[in-house]
């Protein structure tokens, strides 16, 4: 259904499918959705305040996975790699922590878009966070907390070898709120060269 109306005419039909669910929320309030555009909808009233019509808009997304790789390199290479190995659980008052998470703040807010950016390691079979981006929420990982990867972790675990990102777009629910993102992978390295961890960055919208 993509730039259905680019070459449409006054009048001209649309069926609607199953799909089309956010398009038809469009004629009661503004909805969105993303392809490989971002295609927004809101509601034409009358004088009375009835609907009477939708008006569609459709935006390029600026949000690629291309990005997202070169993004995640980017705040990789400013991190001290050695500094985020050494780091344990309650070294999150620690200069060292502080340094971190300062530059992926710092990051963050210079990039418009990223959402949420932070570092892991890995330990045996399953893989920690070393510093997450103090991004005002209490459910913030500490230091040590655990994930393991799935078999759908492809990207996420070539990011500890390459700049890797998300095959797509998904939503993740933080707390009370629900987030439609793209994630970008990099490896952290210490001062030798070796990788110790890898940097996440996510790039979407909160709704």
């Amino acid at each position: 259904m993509i730039r259905r109306w680019l070459d449409s005419i006054l009048g001209e039909g649309y069926t609607l499918t199953d799909l089309d669910t956010v398009l038809l929320a469009g004629f009661e309030e503004p909805t969105a959705e993303i392809y490989s555009l971002i295609c927004g909808y809101a509601p034409i009233t009358n004088a009375s305040g009835a609907s009477v019509g939708m008006a569609a808009i459709e935006a390029g997304n600026p949000i690629t996975q291309e990005r997202l790789k070169a993004l995640a390199a980017e705040v990789a290479g400013q991190i001290d790699g050695t500094a985020m190995a050494a780091l344990k659980p309650g070294d999150e008052t620690t200069p060292a922590f502080t340094v971190i998470r300062d530059e992926l703040n710092t990051f963050r807010d210079a990039n418009p878009g990223v959402v949420y950016v932070y570092t892991m390691r890995k330990t045996e079979n399953a893989t920690d966070y070393a510093v997450d981006a103090d991004y005002g929420s209490a459910y913030a990982a500490a230091i040590g907390d655990v994930y393991v990867p799935t078999e759908e972790d492809v990207a996420f675990l070539a990011g500890f070898t390459e700049p890797s990102a998300e095959p797509g777009f998904y939503t993740d629910e933080w707390g009370n709120e629900t987030a439609t993102i793209l994630s970008g992978y990099a490896p952290v390295r210490d001062a030798t060269g070796t990788v110790v961890g890898l940097v996440g960055v996510d790039m979407g919208f909160v709704h």
